[in-house]
């Protein structure tokens, strides 16, 4: 079971499917292309990271970051491709990423 205050992110990514039908909508004006490097900041488990990352492909580069452990270990697990990485990292310490990360 998570912690007081920890988000499960098996739990959240059953409870989110409803919002894939707006990711097209919601990328629609972003220029996303083969190549690019994302930043994806509160990535929950991964579903519209995994989205952009097909988007940028090939050799694009996408990191998604998120608070939570287990939204990041969900997103480890569901979503693997290349150019496509997880990480626990809160938004207070994303000048922590070298600058090469993304």
């Amino acid at each position: 079971p998570a912690e007081q205050g920890e988000w499960d992110g098996a739990l959240y990514a059953t409870a989110s499917a409803h919002h894939r039908p707006t990711d097209a909508r919601l990328l629609a004006d972003v220029p996303l292309h083969p190549g690019a490097r994302v930043l994806d900041l509160g990535c929950g488990p991964g579903d519209l990271t995994a989205t952009v990352a097909a988007a940028v492909a090939p050799g694009g580069e996408v990191l998604g970051v998120d608070a939570s452990a287990s939204m990041v270990a969900t997103a480890t697990t569901r979503h693997a491709a290349a150019g496509l990485s997880f990480r626990v990292l809160r938004a207070q310490d994303l000048a922590t990423l070298p600058a090469s990360s993304i």
